[in-house]
């Protein structure tokens, strides 16, 4: 073994070059200077890993001992409940600031609706349900049928106007207009053509009754005679090559229903008149 001048074995401190010997660290041993910072180091290193370890099993420790106290607890209160000593725990969501943008609204159900209904009908008088009968009525006419009701309030709800009805001779018969009335020009409705329709809406909910032909009208049903809708309707009949058709005058006026209505309107503007006087 080649032995270098200062009585080292050659290659193991020291590598050979074409130049001559240059000094060669070995890399697996450290210079005197570094060894000892290297050792403190990797003692530091431990001695703050021993500590985090000693600081989790603490935790872990405290964390389980909390754990076995809680579950305690919940037996012991579960254990009341069964026996009645004690209450159950609320389970209802907590309720969020109300956001009408973002909070789901409840849908209302049948069987919601009809049940809350129940329940007022079983402690209501006869006057507070004939008070949400004609709510309800008054809430479903339209502004043309109100202008209709309030022409027939006049003379005390007495007031009547003409109507014509004309059927077909065919077999078998059938209405080609029915409640063509003087009342659309009278009232002023905004859409006359709609006046059938008006008519036939009132006399369902029970505000407008028919009545017989009467003599007073005479000249209403002269003048309805040469309506656009009536002559249209009579055209129809004669152009069919059949007998002229069948035209049936009468009347119609506000029913009972209806005056009780009118006079809770006419009650509630005199009391809006009253309130505003005193004011």
């Amino acid at each position: 073994m080649a032995v270098s001048s200062k009585g080292r074995p050659a290659g193991l401190f020291e590598s050979t070059t074409e130049n001559g010997r240059t000094p060669h660290l070995a890399p697996l041993v450290a210079p005197a200077r570094h060894r000892g910072v290297a050792v403190e180091g990797g003692e530091a290193l431990a001695h703050g890993v021993r500590r985090a370890t000693r600081v989790t099993i603490d935790g872990a420790e405290a964390a389980a001992e909390a754990a076995l106290r809680l579950g305690s607890s919940a037996a012991r209160l579960t254990q009341g409940v069964l026996r009645g000593e004690a209450s159950a725990p609320s389970t209802a969501p907590m309720q969020p600031d109300y956001d009408p943008l973002h909070t789901p609204q409840v849908e209302p159900t049948v069987a919601g609706a009809v049940g809350a209904l129940l329940r007022r009908s079983a402690s209501q008088s006869a006057r507070a349900a004939r008070r949400d009968m004609q709510l309800q009525v008054a809430q479903s006419l339209l502004p043309d049928e109100t202008r209709i009701l309030a022409l027939l309030s006049e003379d005390s709800g007495r007031r009547a106007e003409a109507a014509i009805r004309i059927r077909s001779r065919a077999r078998p018969a059938h209405t080609l207009i029915e409640h063509a009335s003087s009342v659309s020009r009278n009232a002023a409705v905004a859409a006359p053509l709609l006046t059938p329709v008006y008519l036939n809406r009132l006399i369902a909910l029970g505000l407008v009754e028919v009545g017989p032909r009467l003599p007073e009208l005479a000249d209403e049903y002269v003048v309805l005679m040469t309506d656009a809708p009536v002559r249209d309707a009579i055209a129809r009949a004669e152009g069919t090559r059949l007998r002229r058709p069948t035209i049936e005058r009468y009347s119609i006026a506000l029913s009972s229903s209806g005056r009780e209505l009118w006079s809770e309107v006419e009650s509630g503007i005199a009391a809006t008149k009253a309130t505003r006087g005193r004011r």
